[in-house]
């Protein structure tokens, strides 16, 4: 009889377990031992529940996770916060929102040119809002509306998407027109400079750069 019972408790436990799995319930026991989600607990490229791509860094503040690229030489930041996973029978789609941010004194950002790659891919042709997107040559460009008036120091643009993965998007700032004053129509993207090789993910060290500016 004390046999059968043990049995019969190992098999409620295997039970629960499987039940787990398959729904994909997720236990956390509140004491002292708990594992706290850090960058570090999801692997080099982990930052929270999603992915850091190249170039990007990964920051935690105020219990929010950021991937951040840095332009530190034009001021220039991209900043992407996961919103929400979707999946299907067969792809997990991703939303993010994105701010471009000008943490500069003086200069206001009047153009832009991000280039992407194949890890771009948009849920649909409606998934994209609030950034211009070429999908002929594979760049995100500011919106019309803010032609001639660009992003002032010390502010953001925000837009966003809903890509395919769980990965933020390989991004490559190409191209950055500054200025006091908005630039003519005649000039040109002639000069843009090539894109850059880009570092893997790291860790942001925290005194490196005071990440508190990019946050307003």
């Amino acid at each position: 009889m004390f046999k059968l019972l043990r049995h019969c408790k190992r098999l409620s436990i295997v039970f629960v377990l499987v039940f787990i799995c398959q729904y994909n319930i997720i236990v956390t026991v509140a004491d002292s031992n708990t594992i706290k989600p850090t960058p570090r607990n999801y692997g080099i490229n982990g930052c929270g529940m999603m992915k850091c791509s190249v170039g990007q860094q990964c920051l935690k503040r105020d219990l929010q996770y950021h991937c951040i690229l840095m332009d530190k030489q034009n001021q220039i930041a991209l900043v992407h916060d996961l919103i929400r996973v979707d999946k299907d029978r067969y792809n997990t789609y991703s939303t993010f929102s994105v701010r471009l941010i000008n943490f500069g004194d003086f200069k206001t950002l009047y153009k832009i040119s991000i280039d992407l790659d194949e890890s771009f891919e948009l849920l649909n042709s409606g998934s994209i809002w609030k950034i211009r997107y070429n999908a002929d040559n594979d760049t995100l460009s500011l919106p019309n509306y803010l032609d001639g008036i660009g992003i002032p120091p010390k502010s953001d643009h925000k837009f966003g998407y809903t890509i395919k993965g769980f990965s933020t998007p390989n991004v490559y700032i190409s191209f950055v027109k500054l200025g006091i004053t908005p630039p003519s129509d005649h000039s040109s993207h002639d000069s843009e400079p090539q894109k850059p090789l880009l570092p893997e993910p790291t860790q942001i060290n925290e005194d490196d750069f005071d990440y508190n500016q990019l946050f307003f």
